[in-house]
C-alpha cells in the first residue's frame, strides 16, 4: 500500500507537469491569469509614475452626445466638422485624424465637409471593412462621404480584443479587399512623414515593412522597418483620468467657442498654439464608466 500512495503521489506530480507543460505550450488557459496579471503590472508602473506620458503633441477632440444635440441636421453636424478642420489648421496643426466614418450624409449635405478634407490635404479617415452575412462573406469597405471616389489617406479601424474582450493587441496591417492595408495609426504616421501607401511602402523577406524616410540631420534618407505582427499595447490609463500620463482632451464646444471668441477675427489658440501637433477627433457617445 505504501508503494501504490507514492505511485499515486509521483503520477500525480507528473500529471500537473504535463498539464502545467501544455498550459505554457498552447496558451489557452493560463492566458487569462496572465493578461490580468499584464494588465495590473502596467495599472502599477502608471501609480508608480513610472509609464511614460503620450506624446504631448496629440490632442483628443471629443464630439460628445451634448455637442450632437446643437447639430438640427446632418448638414449642420457636417459643416461644424469641416470648420473644425479649418480651425485646426489655422491653429498649425500638422495632421488631423477621425476615428469615425462619415456616411450619413447626402451628397448636398456633406460638400463642405468634403471641401474642407480636400483643402487640408493633412485629414486622415477612418474605414472598415465588414462581412455581411458572417465570417465567409466578402468583406465590403465602410468609408466617409460614400457619394464620391474613396478619400485618401485613410486606415482601418478594425480591431480583435482577446477573449476577455480587452483589446491588448494592435495590428499595424491588415488584409485588405486584395492586398495589405495600413492601420488608422499606420495612415496618419506615414502622412505625417511625407509617404504614400502603397506606393512609399515595401515588404522584406521577413514580412517586415519598409521605408525611407529624412533622419534626425533632415538632409539624408534612412530606413525605417516595422514588423507586420500586431503589436502589444503597453500602456494603461483611464480615458478621463487628469495624471501626468493622461491624453489631453477637448469638446467640439469649447474649442470652437474659445478658438472663434477673438477679437477683430484674430484666432485664439487654447489652451495653447498647435505647431507640431495634430488633433484625433472621436465621436464620444455615452462612454462606459
Amino acid at each position: 500500500m505504501p508503494n501504490f500512495n507514492r505511485f499515486k503521489r509521483r503520477g500525480l506530480i507528473w500529471l500537473a507537469i504535463v498539464l502545467a507543460a501544455c498550459g505554457l505550450f498552447s496558451g489557452h488557459w493560463l492566458s487569462p491569469l496572465d493578461w490580468k496579471f499584464f494588465d495590473q503590472s502596467l495599472r502599477w508602473r502608471l501609480a508608480w509614475a513610472k509609464a511614460p506620458p503620450l506624446d504631448s503633441r496629440l490632442c483628443f477632440l471629443e464630439i460628445t452626445d451634448q455637442d450632437a444635440e446643437t447639430f438640427h441636421s446632418v448638414s449642420e453636424e457636417y459643416a461644424a466638422i469641416a470648420r473644425l478642420i479649418t480651425d485646426a489648421a489655422d491653429l498649425g496643426a500638422r495632421l488631423v485624424v477621425f476615428d469615425v466614418i462619415f456616411q450619413q450624409a447626402r451628397e448636398v449635405d456633406g460638400q463642405p465637409l468634403l471641401q474642407a478634407i480636400q483643402a487640408s490635404h493633412q485629414v486622415v479617415l477612418a474605414e472598415a471593412l465588414l462581412g455581411e452575412g458572417g465570417s465567409r462573406s466578402p468583406l465590403q469597405r465602410k468609408r466617409s462621404l460614400p457619394f464620391g471616389p474613396r478619400l485618401v489617406p485613410a486606415g482601418l479601424i478594425n480591431a480583435t480584443p482577446d477573449l476577455d474582450g480587452v483589446l491588448r493587441h494592435y495590428p499595424f496591417v491588415q488584409p485588405g479587399e486584395t492586398n495589405q492595408e495600413p492601420s488608422l495609426a499606420l495612415a496618419a504616421f506615414l502622412t505625417l512623414q511625407g509617404l504614400k501607401w502603397p506606393q512609399d511602402i515595401k515588404f522584406n523577406a521577413s514580412g517586415e515593412l519598409e521605408w525611407e524616410e529624412l533622419g534626425p540631420d533632415n538632409a539624408t534618407l534612412v530606413t525605417r522597418k516595422l514588423s507586420s505582427q500586431s503589436s502589444l499595447l503597453n500602456f494603461r490609463c483611464g480615458w478621463q483620468d487628469t495624471n501626468y500620463a493622461a491624453a489631453r482632451h477637448w469638446s467640439l464646444a469649447n474649442r470652437v467657442r474659445r478658438i472663434r471668441s477673438g477679437s477683430q477675427g484674430k484666432v485664439l489658440a487654447w489652451p495653447r498654439p498647435l505647431p507640431w501637433q495634430g488633433p484625433y477627433c472621436s465621436w464620444v457617445t455615452r462612454l462606459p464608466a
